[in-house]
This record gives C-alpha cells, structure tokens and sequence, in this order.
C-alpha cells in the first residue's frame, strides 16, 4: 500500500492575484527559452537584412549584365558596320599598280631640273630595282 505525501510549493500572489512560483525549474526554463526566442529573433532579423541586401546586389549584377549584353550587341553591330564599308571601299577604290617609268626616262627628268642632280643611268636603274624590290606583291 502506498501512501501519498502532498508536498506544497511556495506560491505568491500579486496584487492581480496571479499566482508565481518564483522558484520553480519551470520559471527558469521559461525565462531561458525567451532569452533564446528573443536572440533568435535578433539572428532572423540579421539574416533577413543580409537577404535582402544580397538581393538587391543580384538585381544589380542582373541589370548590369543585361546592360553589357546591350552593349555587346550594339559593339557587334558597329563592327559589322565598319567592316562592310571597309570592306565597300575596298572594291570602290580601283586597283592601282605602280608601273615606274623607264630608267631612261627618268634620268631625263632629273636632268631637266634646275638644280642639276649628278645621277647616273645605273643609279636611275638601281633605285628602279630597289623599289621594285620592296614594292608589295599582287598590287
């Protein structure tokens, strides 16, 4: 046979005629869970202000990207553009070869000139080759 012991713990009232235990394991945990609610609150509050701002530097990053995109294309165009009227002014322009005149000839011209150069025919004909020499191919 068992026997019940009642055990009163220490009550108090308040002027509302709330009852308290004020020391009670289940006050402290409350007081201890609210202290942890509380600084988790505080924590979510972080986390959420740190979201939003990473949120806002992405909407950022995507504006700037698609204005790069924007810009890329408009490049591609402009490139495209010159290209073809380089390319226009190319087959425009006719195709003009340097046809030197005869050595002869030239020495004749430079003869003709006030100032009197003291060329030769061989220097006439040598700088003849000379340029023919460094004169671009297929032109």
């Amino acid at each position: 046979m068992r026997s019940s012991l009642t055990v009163e713990p220490d009550i108090e009232t308040d002027a509302a005629n709330m009852t308290h235990q004020p020391d009670s394991e289940v006050l402290q945990l409350i007081e201890t869970v609210q202290a942890e609610v509380d600084s988790l609150g505080e924590e979510l509050e972080t986390v959420q202000a740190e979201n939003q701002q990473l949120h806002l530097q992405l909407g950022n990053s995507e504006s700037e990207g698609e204005s790069l995109k924007q810009e890329l294309v408009e490049v591609r165009s402009q490139l495209e553009t010159v290209q073809a009227e380089n390319e226009a002014l190319k087959t425009n322009q006719p195709a003009t070869e340097f046809e030197p005149l005869e050595a002869s000839e030239l020495l004749n011209r430079l003869k003709a000139n006030p100032k009197k150069a003291s060329a030769s025919l061989a220097d006439i004909e040598a700088l003849l080759e000379m340029m023919r020499i460094s004169a671009p191919k297929g032109k």
